[in-house]
């Protein structure tokens, strides 16, 4: 989650606790920056347009966006100009203060068996049988119960079989259905997790209402299944623990929708609850209850990264209901930096939130916020949960897809609309640094090595669009061009076409009569004017983002076809 939009807008060690020795495990925003990339955060930290933002000259020497992974223009990977600087600044991003993970004294542990107070909250919340949002069905609506199980699991199964995967630093590509079966799983803990993936690619099936995401989400599911693995591999999880990753992880985007942002963790937790409760744990076994809970924890709890697009998300939404009240600003404050110890508390189930007053947690219930989860190493669940945030920021924003899916919903006739296509690939390299926060320390080598090849894939990418470019036209073939038309609303009679080269493929032509100079690649868009150049941006967006999603299909490490 989170990435465009700062411009457009107005996530030995073993399951249980182990002891209770005190250790910390903290780091400094940016750790592995110089020094002199850490600045003070400047009050506010919320994007303004260049012209009401004027910070001194020095603030852009040492400003965290300077380490943006995925600083591009038309020409390859550039640093980025002050007026980005500005137009990309979140609350948090120049935090001084202590972010991360620690674990103190703990005199009385949470409570550990069993979490019925947990398992309530999901199991009696009002979405499971009631309308989520207008036009979204209850949770119970969303994941009927599978009339022809086999049937399903074995379309689940194929899916699972076609849908390749790789290890974070672009090695080792397998199937994930294969890499499921590699897992330290018993045979009875495989099977769960295989029917449960297929519950929810039945799930999806039937989201008629919301056709346009759904294969965008089984996609993602699939390869945050993959990078979740990889961290529980890196951390020495038991089975139990792994398997419980993976099952949070399915969930925890299992039921997402445009209008249910900042609540989708809690609607996917209630999810995971009426699936798994139905059919594959059995909540009469105090140790499955645990389990449970500690997987329902889990998938509320990914919703924190990254934590200064959450904040400026819930900032603006809650600017727009309470205009000028002074309880935003310290609300925004906690959800930038969700695991700092002055407000985490665990609450009578010893889950962990942040600690609002009665005031602020009465402003965010007017957003329809009752309470902000986050991972604390007090609870049973923590490796779980680390695992669940890791593997979907590593999905989201170190990876080519992740990258793609930003891109292809920014720009021209969107809500997130720039100036180029490099805006939105500039926002995801933001909230790539800005999820960094949040990862444990121990799997920041996973995160920084899939970063790595992603910025490889781009400038490979971004290489392959110019060539293409320069040569006057972007072909296609006659269906493609007519799909891709529809999905984008290209107004193609704004266009010069032309059939290309030995027929069958459709030539769409630069609009600019200097091709050095194209608006949205090498030029600046006016996005004011739905001319021939707007038309032709989205072809230029949806290039892009496809080029970068469908990586596979061309890229190898190291090499540019």
């Amino acid at each position: 989650m989170g990435c465009v939009g700062e411009r457009g807008l107005g996530k030995e060690v073993s399951h249980g606790r182990g002891d209770h020795v005190t250790r910390r495990l903290q780091r400094r925003a940016g750790a592995e920056r110089p020094a002199a990339a850490r600045g003070a955060e400047r009050p506010g930290g919320v994007a303004k347009p260049a012209s009401e933002a004027a910070p001194a000259p020095q603030a852009f020497d040492d400003h965290p966006l300077r380490h943006n992974p995925y600083s591009f223009d038309a020409a390859g990977q550039r640093p980025p100009s002050a007026e980005r600087l500005r137009s990309f600044e979140r609350p948090g991003l120049r935090a001084g203060s202590d972010l991360g993970f620690e674990v103190r004294e703990v005199g009385q542990p949470a409570p550990s068996r069993p979490r019925d107070a947990l398992l309530a909250s999901v199991a009696q919340h009002p979405h499971r049988e009631g309308a989520i949002a207008a036009g979204v069905p209850s949770v119970a609506e969303l994941f009927p119960p599978l009339s022809d199980f086999a049937a399903a699991r074995s379309a689940s199964d194929a899916a699972l079989g076609a849908f390749e995967v790789q290890r974070a630093d672009g090695t080792a590509r397998t199937r994930l259905l294969e890499r499921i079966g590699a897992a330290p799983f018993s045979d009875l803990q495989r099977e769960r997790v295989l029917d449960c993936f297929a519950e929810f690619h039945h799930a999806l099936g039937l989201r008629d209402f919301d056709r346009g995401s759904s294969d965008v989400n089984w996609k993602h599911i699939c390869a945050e299944a993959a990078q979740v693995l990889d961290a529980c591999e890196l951390r020495g999880l038991s089975p139990d623990a792994t398997e419980d990753a993976l099952l949070a992880s399915l969930f925890s985007d299992a039921v997402k929708f445009p209008s249910t942002l900042l609540t989708h963790n809690i609607d996917g937790a209630v999810g995971a609850y009426h699936v798994l409760a139905r059919r594959h744990f059995d909540l009469s076994q105090p140790a499955q209850r645990d389990r449970l809970a500690g997987i329902v924890a889990a998938t509320k709890e990914h919703q924190i990264s990254p934590p200064g697009f959450m904040a400026m998300i819930a900032g603006f939404n809650l600017e727009r209901v309470a205009p000028g009240d002074p309880r935003v600003e310290p609300v925004r404050a906690k959800l930038a930096d969700p695991l700092n110890p002055r407000w985490v508390e665990l609450d009578g189930a010893g889950a962990a939130r942040i600690a609002f007053t009665p005031d602020e947690r009465a402003l965010l219930q007017r957003i329809g916020i009752d309470e902000w989860p986050v991972p604390d190493p007090r609870t049973p669940w923590f490796e779980a949960s680390s695992a669940v945030i890791a593997g979907d920021s590593i999905v989201n924003y170190a990876m080519p897809e992740g990258v793609g899916k930003i891109v292809a919903i920014s720009g021209p006739g969107t809500a997130f609309e720039a100036p180029t296509v490099f805006d939105a690939v500039f926002s995801c390299g933001v909230s790539f640094l800005d999820a960094r926060r949040v990862i444990r320390p121990e799997l920041e080598g996973q995160y920084a090595a899939a970063a790595e090849g992603t910025r490889e894939v781009i400038s490979a990418a971004v290489d392959r669009l110019g060539r293409e470019l320069a040569g006057g036209a972007l072909t296609f073939s006659r269906d493609a061009l007519a799909a891709i038309a529809a999905q984008e609303h290209v107004d193609l009679q704004q266009l010069e076409t032309a059939e290309a080269p030995g027929g069958g493929d459709v030539r769409v032509q630069v609009p600019s009569r200097d091709l050095g100079h194209i608006p949205f690649f090498s030029a600046p868009l006016d996005t004011a004017t739905h001319d021939a150049h707007y038309e032709f941006a989205k072809l230029i967006r949806r290039r892009l983002a496809d080029l970068l999603r469908d990586h596979f299909s061309w890229y190898a490490a190291g090499e540019r076809s």
